[in-house]
């Protein structure tokens, strides 16, 4: 056991001179840092203006040559007394502007200096000051020689003292020289001697000598109790204990005595190898805590008196050494009670000590570290219990320990800033042992003390920390101060995934967590963190509603949830904002863009209750889904009225689009056990709805543009979804009317007088007019375009897109908006698509009219002149899109188009069945005719080019004519009988002659720009 104790007191001394020479190098640290910042401040004074010394210089000479010609006054030496001359000097010093001192006449006279002015006493002052001082005394050097013969060899000696007394006491044993009586009589003797002869050697020349022998003596008392004890069974276990103790207290009082911290450390190591060395095997716990508690008290009251700060530290850590040890393999059940007092002792007591640290100006980093060595014993004990098999059974007592606890954390930073990184190591560790438990839990009775200690995790981590920071006492950062207030959600999450049924009291702590949430954000200004809230809320939600057995019917509690969520959350993103309840925090956290944040919040506290109440629809099955309508349909009424009363608009497009989307899925999960008049009902209610707040903010606030987008999108979106329904459902026609087609005819009369409702409005030539007409007539002609497509078939839906592009252009020259050039020209695309592309369109209606005077005319013609008037009513529009020109494009559909209706017209008049085929060597008349009709065309754009200067139509002529004459030699010629070939060839060639005379008659624009001076025209231009 003896190398054992020495080894101990090797590894002590190893830990111990770390510590220690880190608090002194901190303190000199400080020091430096305190001189330094003294110096900048005397060299700053030294640079300014008029304190140099040479302007001194130059301000005192001319004082003291005036002075030097008056005549000199005679003085007699003043007599007084060095000391007294010295305190009145210093004390002048010390003032701003030290007054003159005024000699008196003593008998002796002499010639005095030349006097000084008053007005240049502060300036000579100042100069004094700036004056280089005198060097100081060289700080003494480390003496090699001092340390050798002073300190090393009193340290050796005492050691070599030590080890010559067990020796002579092992030669003794071995030979049985001495009877064990009185070896432990001997040892004890010699211990006393050797502290009284340190006590006695205690004057300052022998100060290492004299706590050389204490040290000495302190160790061979020590070693003859334990010998006493555990080698002859000479003494009890009691008395050997004391007698331990004994000589542990002696230790301290020669360690404060004769102000020997070596001493102090080897009874501070003594005392709590003590319960070591004369352990029996068998753990006494309330000994034993009452015991290191008293030792403990002792530490602090030499770490008081004598500034010792690193005993607290290593008293800390052997008590949580110890108390690790029992709370990892020794506490039972029935001990739990002695672990939460002694626990709680102890941390209490280093509380105390650190306060009172604080107060008599003994706080250092040290004493932090042993309070936080101690805490974290009563940590790892809590979660010793919350990971055993029994700690689960008594929650409550366990969880009023680790708070009170975590509570008496709090003195760590009201004793000093930087005791805060222990409050939040706490509240980390509180945190751990707390999902822990949740973990543990075994059924929901369980869950009740546990959504308390949510609860006051919260409150205590959160709202206490935030309170005192607006009293001036920073506890823990703003920022930090809300995440553990976030934190305490993820608790909640563990019973969700343990429990199907949590009952209200679960939803009734997360609205206290959300209020908690709010209190922090409000204190310290975190606005921000509020969004995580709303977050983790609905994650729980989510989780909660996904846990639901599926296809069962829908709880109330979720639709209450989801609701009060989404009013709590969007009346504060709203309107909390604009109450300046989040004042910026004290950290810089208010310097955040709040505005930006508030845009992203507000929409987002509107579209996750929408996503839950989704999930809640794909969960469960809703015939009548009035239910979770209502709590959506409240939500999106709250939007609209946050936008009339905030300003802001986007709500009201958003909540009315989350609330079509709700509808929208509905509709698709449950279109075939549907009940269609509910259906129907809230399809053309809600639309209604949201279409007269479109009217309300075109009356109110003409100038924002996003309302007057949801109105407008009202009916068409809702129409979408009762299409889907009826396509699904199959409903019957009523006579040729398709119901589709009747409901979006119904369903885009709103809007239409919505239009003439805003030229009573709104001005006429206003850009909010224009916004207004062009959305609210745009969602008209959709429903209308929709409705071609279902109520009409074939070249009927054609025209009936080429004529609302004609209308939507029309509609645009009334209400500018380049919306509606887009729309037009993607219509008239579609009917170029559907006429030149499409081959079924020559089965559309089989040999009915007249040669020529048939539905292809008609069709091709009525595309045409669409087409046409397209491109001119477009023209006057070009500058609503600078970078969009469609009329070239639209003259392209134009020339294409006739050159298809003129082949189709010969085609049809020349073949006598029901269908149109292309087929050039089918007939000779026919083949003829292709060749003269194709030049005649080709003759008619190269005309119209050189007419209107339009490059594009003349370059399309001559390479239509080309074809017409390749045509002619390769084929025409090999195929066509006399006549015909006669024909064909004279017909082309009076085309070709005459646009050779027409090339000449009018020769192009561009060939002439280098002989005359006039505008070339547009090639782009239509004719």
């Amino acid at each position: 056991m003896i190398p054992l104790l020495l080894l101990l007191i090797a590894v002590s001394w190893v830990i111990l001179l770390p510590l220690v020479m880190l608090n002194r190098i901190s303190q000199n640290a400080a020091a430096i840092k305190e001189l330094k910042r003294e110096l900048d401040a005397l060299r700053h004074q030294a640079t300014q203006p008029g304190n140099t010394q040479t302007d001194l210089d130059k301000r005192i000479a001319p004082e003291q040559d005036q002075a030097s010609s008056q005549p000199q006054p005679t003085y007699e030496t003043p007599q007084h007394d060095p000391a007294e001359l010295l305190a009145e000097l210093r004390r002048a010093r010390e003032q701003a502007a030290p007054p003159l001192i005024t000699p008196q006449q003593p008998p002796q006279t002499f010639t005095p200096p030349p006097t000084i002015s008053p007005a240049l006493a502060d300036e000579a002052e100042v100069r004094t000051v700036l004056e280089p001082a005198a060097p100081a005394e060289p700080s003494a050097r480390f003496n090699m020689e001092q340390f050798l013969g002073a300190k090393l060899f009193a340290w050796v000696g005492g050691i070599a003292l030590f080890f010559g007394v067990a020796f002579f006491i092992k030669y003794s044993f071995e030979r049985n020289l001495i009877p064990p009586p009185l070896r432990v009589a001997l040892g004890s003797l010699v211990g006393i001697a050797l502290v009284v002869a340190g006590a006695i050697t205690r004057h300052k020349a022998y100060k290492i000598t004299s706590h050389t022998l204490c040290a000495a003596g302190i160790l061979i008392l020590y070693a003859a109790a334990f010998g006493a004890h555990h080698l002859y069974q000479l003494v009890s276990l009691k008395a050997a204990f004391a007698w331990m103790s004994v000589v542990t207290a002696v230790a301290f009082a020669l360690a404060v005595r004769f102000d020997s911290k070596p001493v102090a450390v080897l009874a501070l190591h003594g005392g709590f190898l003590t319960p070591l060395l004369l352990g029996t095997g068998e753990f006494n716990a309330p000994a034993l805590f009452s015991y290191l508690g008293l030792l403990d008290i002792g530490i602090v009251g030499v770490a008081l008196h004598r500034r010792w700060s690193f005993l607290p530290l290593i008293g800390a850590l052997g008590t949580a050494l110890y108390a690790a040890y029992w709370s990892a393999d020794i506490a039972r059940e029935e001990t739990l009670g002695i672990g939460y007092l002694t626990h709680l002792g102890f941390v209490s007591l280093f509380a105390g000590a650190l306060l009172a640290a604080r107060r008599y100006g003994r706080l250092d980093h040290l004493w932090l570290g042993s309070f936080g060595a101690i805490a974290g014993a009563c940590f790892f004990f809590a979660l010793c219990t919350a990971s055993s098999s029994w700690g689960i059974n008594h929650l409550p007592s366990l969880y009023l320990f680790l708070f009170a606890v975590d509570a008496l954390l709090l003195a760590a930073p009201l004793a000093h800033p930087q005791g805060r990184i222990i409050f939040d190591l706490g509240g980390s560790a509180t945190f751990i042992i707390l999902v822990i438990i949740s973990r543990s839990l075994r059924d929901a009775q369980s869950l009740w003390p546990s959504l308390a200690a949510y609860l006051t995790f919260g409150g205590l981590h959160g709202i206490l920390p935030s309170v005192m920071r607006r009293r001036g006492c920073v506890m823990t950062g703003a920022r930090t101060a809300a995440l553990f207030a976030l934190s305490a959600f993820i608790f909640c999450f563990v019973p969700l995934t343990k429990f199907a049924d949590v009952g209200g009291a679960f939803w009734v702590a997360v609205a206290g967590l959300n209020f908690i949430l709010l209190a922090v954000c409000i204190l310290a200004g975190l606005f921000p963190a509020l969004i995580g809230g709303l977050l983790l809320t609905a994650a729980l939600a989510g989780v909660w509603v996904g846990r639901l057995p599926t296809g069962a019917e829908l709880p109330w509690l979720a639709l209450a949830v989801i609701g009060l969520m989404g009013l709590f959350y969007s009346l504060l993103f709203n309107f909390g904002r604009r109450t300046r309840w989040f004042a910026p925090g004290n950290d810089g956290s208010g310097e955040v863009d709040l505005d930006e944040i508030e845009q992203l919040s507000a929409p987002i506290s509107l579209l996750l209750p929408f996503l839950l109440l989704a999930l809640c629809i794909g969960r469960f099955q809703l015939l009548n889904p009035s239910a979770v309508f209502s709590v959506g349909f409240a939500l999106a009424q709250l939007s609209f009225v946050s936008a009339l009363r905030t300003g802001a608009f986007r709500l009201a497009a958003v909540g009315a689009g989350a609330f079509v989307f709700l509808e929208a899925f509905w509709a698709f999960k449950q279109v075939n056990t549907l009940s269609m008049p509910a259906a129907f009902g809230w399809l053309l209610g809600s639309a209604a709805v949201i279409f007269g707040y479109a009217v309300v903010f075109l009356r109110h606030h003409p100038a924002f543009i996003f309302p007057w987008v949801a109105g407008a999108l009202a009916f068409p979106t809702h129409f979408l979804i009762a299409y889907f329904i009826i396509a699904q459902r199959m409903l019957p026609s009523v006579g040729m009317i398709k119901p589709a087609a009747a409901l979006a005819v119904v369903m885009a009369v709103p809007n239409i007088l919505a239009c003439f409702r805003a030229l009573k409005v709104l001005p006429g030539g206003s850009a909010e007019f224009r916004a207004f007409v062009a959305w609210m007539g745009g969602g008209a002609l959709f429903l209308l375009s929709v409705a071609l497509p279902l109520q009409l078939e074939r070249q009927w839906l054609t025209l009936g897109w080429a004529i609302e592009a004609v209308a939507l252009l029309l509609l645009a020259r009334r209400a500018p908006h380049r919306g509606l050039l887009y729309v037009s020209f993607g219509l008239l695309a579609a009917v170029f698509l559907r006429l030149a592309v499409n081959p079924a369109v020559l089965d559309y209606e089989l040999g009915e009219g007249l040669p020529f005077l048939n539905w292809h005319l008609y069709t091709y013609g009525t595309a045409i002149t669409c087409m046409i008037a397209a491109a001119r009513l477009i023209e006057p529009l070009q500058p609503l899109a600078p970078t969009f020109n469609p009329r070239p494009a639209l003259w392209s559909f134009v020339g294409i188009l006739s050159f298809l209706l003129l082949n189709i017209q010969i085609a049809d008049f020349f073949d006598s069945s029901r269908t149109i085929t292309f087929d050039f060597r089918r007939n000779l008349a026919i083949n003829m005719t292709y060749s003269i009709a194709w030049a005649c065309f080709a003759f008619g754009l190269i005309a119209i080019g050189l007419v209107k200067g339009v490059r594009a139509s003349r370059y399309t002529g001559i390479a239509l004519t080309a074809v017409t004459v390749a045509k002619l030699f390769f084929l025409d010629l090999q195929n066509l009988d006399a006549i015909y070939r006669i024909a064909a060839f004279i017909g082309v060639a009076v085309v070709l002659i005459g646009a050779s005379m027409l090339y000449q008659r009018f020769v192009p624009a561009d060939s002439k720009a280098n002989s005359s001076s006039a505008p070339k025209p547009s090639p782009t231009a239509g004719p």
